[in-house]
């Protein structure tokens, strides 16, 4: 019994040792190589650009003698299209007749490239692009039988559930465009429409459900600013997305929602993680199920985040081990940076905090290796730093504290072996070993009566210089 417990305390403590190791004892990271330059992500483009329709000339409206159509309750169905045109508009009205349904099949196995359904539409027969070959641009006001039924793409060209999307959906359709009255991408709609590059969204629309574009590898346009609610694995494997901007309306991201979209360079946040106060760490909409696995999990280039004004808070371990992140632009009204929020983001290169943050946790931005710049606002409110906060910032050179930072935690800024020259600025007392490490020092200042604790033989010589 004895032996059993003895083990069981043995196990304890190495699993202990460990946390502890990955949490700010030694380095848990080699030194890296700086990243090389990365091309410039591609921006959202134009609509004009992916579509190449729009209301461009090449659109011909339908007329009643180029469809074939019977007369129902309230309006029309139309059964088939007896036109010549390549780039099909149908109005919600011809002849003051409403076009209310399109029949099954109505345009299968025509030479169509485009085609416009109007948003007035009630019902959508199946299969009404069946074997529509040449197919590129499709504008639908739904995806279904109805606006109430199960929507996937697939079933306008003749799938029977989302799963057959990329059997029955033409390699030719590049461009989607949905309107009429959704209100949400239904979850599975172009599920594995691996051809298709663009998605224009109406106003409408607030939330993508859970593996709406999975497996989308060529989709490389859809605006999403004004959405509310991304579900979980919503854009897996969407590869070719380089530039996303997530608007202030967003209120919750699922996890893995944008998991292996690993051609992401550049992204503008509303918050970090799943929502402004649960999963607020990156790695969760990558689908790291934790932030210490979250490193396996970010796209390899990405190195570009910016946050919106609503973004108050870097919650614990936000960009945890990002070693790709070079650049972040910090919210105006960021109040608080959460513990080991910047933990390992070796490649960051700068960084400026704004006159609001009044927090700035332990572990914070430690093994920043390549931090160059690091940048205070000024105000009348205090700031706090955490216990280790910057060290091991091995690139910093130069350094100048806020007059509102009063005091300096225990190795707040250890091993930052590059650092040249300390404008301490109102700081009255520097804790132990707040500057260890620090061999490069030699001229620093500060005001009368500062106060410095065991550790900083190198701060104190150089303020006597």
């Amino acid at each position: 019994m004895k032996s059993v417990r003895f083990l069981s305390a043995l196990l304890s403590l190495l699993l202990l040792l460990s946390l502890v190791s990955c949490r700010g004892g030694e380095e848990p990271i080699g030194e890296p190589e700086p990243l090389a330059p990365l091309a410039e992500p591609r921006e959202i483009p134009a609509i004009e650009e992916v579509t190449g329709y729009g209301n461009a000339p090449e659109w011909t409206d339908a007329t009643l003698a180029t469809l074939t159509y019977t007369v129902v309750e309230g309006g029309i169905s139309i059964a088939g299209y007896v036109g010549e045109a390549k780039a099909l508009r149908i109005p919600e009205t011809l002849d003051g007749y409403r076009v209310l349904a399109i029949a099954d099949g109505a345009f299968a196995a025509t030479a169509l490239t485009a085609l416009s359904l109007p948003d007035s539409l009630l019902h959508i027969g199946k299969g009404i692009l069946s074997d529509a070959a040449s197919l590129a641009y499709l504008h639908t006001p739904f995806l279904g039988e109805t606006p109430d039924a199960t929507q996937y793409a697939g079933y306008l060209f003749g799938a029977t559930s989302h799963s057959d999307n990329s059997l029955k959906i033409p390699a030719t359709l590049k461009t989607v465009s949905l309107g009429g009255a959704l209100t949400e991408i239904p979850a599975y709609a172009f599920f594995d429409c691996n051809d298709l590059e663009a998605i224009l969204l109406s106003p409408k629309i607030a939330s993508v459900g859970k593996f709406a574009f999975f497996n989308c590898k060529r989709l490389c346009y859809i605006p999403l600013d004004g959405l509310r609610e991304i579900g979980e694995y919503a854009f897996h494997s969407c590869s070719s997305l380089t530039v996303l901007s997530l608007g202030e309306e967003l209120l919750s991201v699922g996890i893995g929602a944008f998991e292996s979209c690993d051609g992401l360079r550049r992204m503008t946040l509303p918050f970090i993680g799943g929502g402004s106060e649960e999963n607020a760490y990156l790695g969760y909409i990558f689908g790291a199920a934790v932030p210490e696995f979250s490193r396996g999990y970010y796209p390899e280039e990405l190195s570009e985040i910016l946050l919106l004004d609503g973004c108050r808070v870097l919650g614990t371990d936000a960009f945890y081990e990002c070693l790709s992140l070079a650049s972040v632009r910090i919210s105006a009204n960021t109040e608080r940076i959460g513990a080991r929020a910047f933990y390992g983001c070796v490649n960051l290169r700068a960084i400026d905090l704004p006159g609001t943050l009044t927090e700035i946790g332990d572990n914070a931005f430690m093994y920043c290796y390549y931090l160059e710049s690091l940048t205070f606002g000024e105000s009348n409110t205090p700031l706090q730093i955490g216990i280790n906060a910057f060290s091991f910032c091995r690139s910093l050179r130069e350094l100048v504290l806020p007059d509102r930072l009063t005091a300096i935690s225990n190795s707040c800024f250890a091993s930052c072996d590059a650092l040249e020259q300390i404008d301490l600025g109102g700081v009255r007392a520097v804790g132990k070993n707040a500057f260890r490490g620090c061999a490069a020092l030699r001229g620093a200042s500060a005001r009368e009566g500062i106060t410095l604790a065991d550790g900083n033989q190198r701060l104190a010589e150089s303020l006597q210089q």
